[in-house]
């Protein structure tokens, strides 16, 4: 995706601390909305890619805040949503706070400078854990007072239990898109079974990871709803493909949040919304 900004008719400078600003940061990009919580609208969209995606995201981060007016701002709240493959899902009966780092340390690699962060799925028994450096949550709460923080994924889980329910299929699977990587989430009989991320070089790779998963779910890909988010276009090679061995493939276009832009599409924006 090139870089993209468009903001609303309804947009108002002068109505920012009313607003809610929801940011996405990724090590190749970073990506904003604006949602005016009175009319409860979605006023403002931007997604820039970095030029040195090498760089440590905290430099880039900071590097955008300073190039950006509207990221020096005071908004009604603000919700941050980190893209890093370092999370995992822990069941309620089995969560213990004081072991969450006892949790993380036997999945993935965790140092002396990194934290430990939660969130309880609403209405589901669950927990998403979730690893944000120090660094960065040391500057991101100096500069924003207001902010929660969250992992990307957050929205693509919840996304997931809302559409098993109304999936009359065995399976559902919620995709997330991103530059270079994607994230699934793969529902039995509205039951989790899988959540991976995966590096991609090229829209073929999304397929074949995709069906692989669905395959280790012993189901049949006719059996399987697709949903899916982020940085993809309709017409990709990626959906194409899918199509034709998956029973359903949808781009995500329902949120609770009015979305009225002509010149994006939804289903980009829907894992920050």
């Amino acid at each position: 995706m090139e870089n993209f900004s468009a903001f609303h008719t309804n947009f108002d400078i002068k109505k920012l601390s009313s607003y809610i600003l929801n940011i996405q940061l990724n090590t190749h990009y970073i990506e904003y909305l604006m949602i005016d919580s009175i009319r409860n609208q979605c006023v403002a969209v931007y997604y820039k890619n970095f030029e040195e995606p090498n760089k440590p995201l905290f430099e880039n981060l900071q590097q955008a805040i300073k190039e950006d007016v509207y990221l020096n701002k005071h908004y009604k709240s603000i919700n941050f949503y980190l893209a890093d493959n370092r999370y995992t899902l822990v069941p309620e009966q089995l969560f213990d706070k004081n072991k969450i780092k006892e949790y993380m340390k036997h999945i993935h690699n965790v140092s002396k400078e990194d934290e430990i962060h939660f969130t309880k799925i609403e209405k589901n028994d669950f927990y998403i854990l979730y690893v944000y450096p120090s660094i960065l949550t040391t500057f991101l709460v100096n500069h924003f007072p207001e902010i929660r923080l969250y992992h990307s994924n957050i929205h693509l889980i919840r996304n997931a239990f809302d559409h098993s329910k109304e999936n009359n299929l065995e399976i559902t699977g919620e995709i997330l898109i991103h530059k270079n990587s994607f994230d699934i989430f793969i529902l039995n009989n509205k039951n989790p079974v899988i959540l991976n991320s995966f590096i991609y070089e090229k829209p073929e790779d999304i397929v074949y990871y995709t069906l692989l998963l669905i395959n280790r779910t012993n189901a049949i890909p006719q059996s399987t709803k697709l949903i899916l988010n982020g940085l993809i276009e309709p017409d990709s090679i990626a959906i194409k493909e899918l199509r034709k061995r998956v029973g359903q493939v949808l781009l995500n276009t329902r949120f609770k949040t009015n979305f009225s832009f002509t010149n994006t599409q939804l289903h980009i924006w829907g894992n920050i919304i």
